[in-house]
This record gives C-alpha cells, sequence and structure tokens, in this order.
C-alpha cells in the first residue's frame, strides 16, 4: 500500500484508463433510430438519414440502451464504456455520443449509413 501512496494522480489515472496515456479523446454525436424487442442485434443502414440500430433487448429500464451502446461500441471498434445515450433515453430517436477520433468515427457512420458522402445524421449538421 505504500508504493501507491507515492504514485502521483496522473500516474494513477493513466494506469486506469483504456487507451493509451497520451489519446485524448474527442466527443462524437450523432442520431440513431433504435427498434427494440427484434430478434437479433443488427445495424440496419439508414432509416430517416439516421442509423437504425435493432436490439433483441426491450425498451424497459434501460435495457434497450444498453443493448444500443454495445452494438454500437462492437460497429466502432470502441470500448462499451466510451458509448453513451446522452438523449432521447425513452424515445425511439436517440442522441449517441462516441469517445473517439472525430474523423475515424464519421467515415464509419457514413459507412454504416450506405452513403460515404453523408454526414446528415451528425449532431449539428444541417440536412
Amino acid at each position: 500500500m505504500g508504493a501507491v501512496a507515492n504514485v502521483g494522480p496522473a500516474v494513477l489515472l493513466a494506469r486506469n484508463t483504456r487507451h493509451p496515456v497520451g489519446v485524448e479523446l474527442q466527443p462524437f454525436d450523432f442520431w440513431v433510430h433504435v427498434r427494440p424487442g427484434g430478434r437479433r442485434d443488427a445495424l440496419e443502414g439508414a432509416h430517416d438519414g439516421v442509423l437504425a440500430v435493432r436490439v433483441v433487448e426491450p425498451p424497459t429500464e434501460g435495457r434497450a440502451n444498453h443493448a444500443v451502446c454495445k452494438v454500437l461500441a462492437g460497429a466502432f471498434g470502441v470500448a462499451r464504456l466510451d458509448v453513451k445515450v446522452v438523449g432521447g433515453r425513452t424515445g425511439k430517436r436517440k442522441l449517441i455520443r462516441i469517445y473517439g477520433e472525430p474523423v475515424l468515427l464519421a467515415r464509419r457512420l457514413a459507412e454504416l449509413l450506405g452513403d460515404p458522402g453523408s454526414e446528415s445524421s451528425v449532431a449539428g449538421s444541417s440536412s
């Protein structure tokens, strides 16, 4: 225990993070349309200009939101804890925030939407 007391907070933080030291993660926000209660978890391309996500979990007690974050983490290649529902917690349309490299995340979102030039579902961009 004595060795830990001599270590500064910056070193402790570096040991306990999910990412390499020196990597600064940026928030990347976008909208999704959630279809809970499906037969399987899946990304279903574009729906009204946003990414459609189908999950098995029902929309009760945040279970569908948790499943959406898990599906999106896998699709974007980030840790589950780097994906958050920040808006629309009780609706089908949700604002998602992923922490990572925004340029790479935007490129991946465009691929998932099926249109490499599309950025219409990114929060804050005009349609």
